[in-house]
């Protein structure tokens, strides 16, 4: 008879990377990649087209980062956010510009995106 296979790591919970109950995430000097790997080269516009894909988002207390990597499904761009900056959103976007939704998103909690390499953008704070 067959040997089951080993059952996969257990990833720890969400509390377990968290400090003390109001704290601060643990690992603060992480850095999320998010839409990296296999991205190939991002979306380019024709004439006469428009220069983004729209999309809709509609999230309650989502991870910024899970936003993020929908806006790479779509735009074929890849994000780089530190895990300081990554906090719960709530968003309602209907039929707009992933470029639109990225900088509305952003500005809100005080970010913005700055391109890196093509197709790569980092997540910073705006400057004062």
């Amino acid at each position: 008879m067959p040997t089951p296979p080993p059952a996969a790591p257990r990833r720890p919970s969400p509390a377990a990377t968290r400090g003390p109950a109001d704290g601060p995430r643990t690992r603060l000097g992480c850095l999320l990649i998010l839409g990296l790997i296999g991205m190939g080269e991002p979306p380019v516009a024709r004439a006469g087209e428009p220069t983004a894909t729209h999309m809709s988002i509609e999230v309650e207390d989502a991870r910024l980062s899970g936003v993020l990597r929908m806006i790479s499904n779509v735009s074929g761009q890849g994000f780089v956010l530190d895990a300081a900056h990554d906090r719960e959103v709530t968003i309602r976007l209907i039929d707009v510009p992933w470029d639109v939704a990225l900088q509305a998103i952003l500005a809100v909690e005080g970010l913005m995106a700055v391109p890196v390499s093509p197709g790569v953008m980092r997540v910073a704070p705006r400057a004062p």
